[in-house]
């Protein structure tokens, strides 16, 4: 299944203290990278340090790739190396691109187009949660592809989201692909390996620790087209994964917030500095040109307006008359949560307003 290639990639991989960085300057002294192990011992030894070379003997001169690999595949787990077909190309244009990717899921491969990448704060508010949850559902519907981390918050939303759009996503863990991180994401883990990708470059087991997802945040900004920011305070994570973004060349959006809240700090900067402005799904997927399918159009105050298929069934009831929560409940079927969602998306539209008593009229 792995090639002398693959496995020299793998076999440096395993090395402790050798990374993207290092193994980068090794490869750079041969033409292809089986043939690391024919180099001349003193250079490597120079190239990486005395204490990986150390580890590099022992895994070089050992079984260790052989038995990595019959543990990952028991594991159900499959190993992409780079400079091969499987290989995700947009990776090869990004800062120290992983050798080694880890990936687990449905999926056959990891797809390199109409991807966006979604990131946040791990705390946001209900607004924050509904804006990237209905942005990537309906991005999800146009098939869209959407990473992320799979971390608490915005990134939940992100991921569950495209799920529930009937989609795909891919999250990128900061840890092995064994373990779900946070722990409570194990539902939504398991989902999305049901029908998408959970993937790493780190081996299985390792632990999810700080300084691993900085350096996953540049896989999530390298894998999409487009990066969207919802919510996200000035030091969030998110500015580290916007920045590698800009860095090769992707898109940004950032979806504006209250100028007085702290988890609009980033998007509504982002906006000042140039990002698009989120207002709607449609903005972001008729920029991209991801838009394939083309939802209801219902015209309201001699305008015509473009609507999914479940807003319409909102809007509708209410050009005739003004409706309750509870009215619309009951003529649409949804469930208080999706009605509450859709509604909150019509309001940021001005399609809809709010009166007192939850009382809705266009």
């Amino acid at each position: 299944m792995y090639g002398k290639q693959e496995k020299a990639l793998i076999a440096l991989s395993l090395v402790d203290g050798i990374g993207p960085k290092r193994m980068s300057k090794l490869l750079s002294m041969v033409d292809e990278p089986h043939e690391i192990m024919q180099a001349d011992d003193s250079l490597i030894k120079k190239i990486i340090g005395e204490k990986a070379y150390k580890n590099y003997g022992n895994v070089v001169r050992s079984s260790m790739v052989e038995d990595h690999i019959a543990n990952v595949e028991k594991m159900g787990i499959r190993m992409i190396c780079r400079f091969t077909d499987a290989y995700p190309s947009q990776l090869e244009e990004i800062f120290d691109p992983p050798y080694v990717l880890y990936i687990k899921g449905s999926l056959e491969s990891i797809p390199t187009d109409k991807l966006l990448g979604s990131v946040g704060s791990r705390a946001p508010t209900r607004y924050g949660q509904q804006t990237a949850y209905s942005i990537c559902k309906e991005a999800a519907r146009q098939g869209v592809t959407v990473v992320s981390g799979m971390a608490r918050g915005i990134d939940t939303c992100s991921h569950t989201g495209a799920l529930d759009g009937g989609g795909t996503t891919i999250a990128v863990l900061g840890s092995g692909v064994d373990i779900c991180y946070p722990p409570e994401n194990i539902e939504l883990y398991d989902r999305i390996m049901s029908s998408g990708l959970v993937i790493s470059e780190y081996r299985p087991g390792a632990s999810p620790i700080a300084n691993h997802f900085r350096s996953r945040n540049r896989i999530i900004a390298g894998l999409s087209q487009a990066v969207l920011v919802a919510e996200a305070d000035k030091g969030s994570g998110s500015k580290i994964t916007v920045d590698y973004a800009l860095d090769y060349s992707r898109e940004i959006f950032a979806v504006p917030g209250p100028i007085n809240s702290q988890l609009s700090y980033t998007p509504n900067h982002l906006i000042r500095d140039g990002a698009h402005m989120v207002l709607e799904p449609g903005d972001l997927l008729y920029e991209m040109n991801w838009a394939v399918k083309r939802t209801a159009d219902v015209s309201f105050k001699n305008l015509s307006v473009t609507l999914s298929d479940e807003e319409a069934e909102i809007v509708r009831p209410l050009m005739n008359e003004e409706l309750s929560f509870e009215e619309l409940s009951e003529k649409t079927g949804y469930s208080p949560d999706k009605l509450n969602s859709l509604l909150t998306m019509l309001q940021l539209r001005g399609i809809i307003k709010q009166h007192s008593g939850r009382i809705y009229s266009i």
